[in-house]
């Protein structure tokens, strides 16, 4: 039997379920690094979220007092506005973090994506 794939968005039950998941200490490997990245790249308070699932990162953007929206097609996207990635972070564990990781100090559980101009 194959299972159908379906979007979790089109059922508001699992829409509300996926918004709660938890995913104990990558969420502070995401968050950890954007400051920085952020810092060094972004002029300006608007951002867009590429890949936003159920918003965490676009409301995370917004406590950093941007002007967020969050968006999931992120390549038609990209595409339509002629943007294309000029940086690409992919920030690991440290074993000097007190926090107990499964793999995370070898396979990234997030992609952060520092876009410009397609040329």
């Amino acid at each position: 039997m194959t299972a159908e794939f379906s979007n979790v968005y089109d059922d508001r039950d699992r829409a509300k379920a996926y918004a709660s998941l938890e995913f104990p200490g990558t969420y502070y490997l995401a968050y950890r690094d954007l400051p920085a990245i952020i810092g060094e790249h972004v002029r300006g308070r608007k951002a867009v979220d590429f890949g936003c699932g159920a918003g965490r990162s676009t409301r995370f953007l917004r406590t950093l007092g941007f002007d967020a929206v969050g968006v999931d097609d992120y390549h038609e996207a990209y595409r339509r506005a002629g943007l294309t990635p000029i940086q690409t972070y992919r920030p690991l564990a440290r074993p000097t973090e007190a926090r107990s990781w499964v793999n995370e100090a070898t396979i990234a559980p997030w992609v952060i994506y520092v876009l410009g101009r397609a040329e």
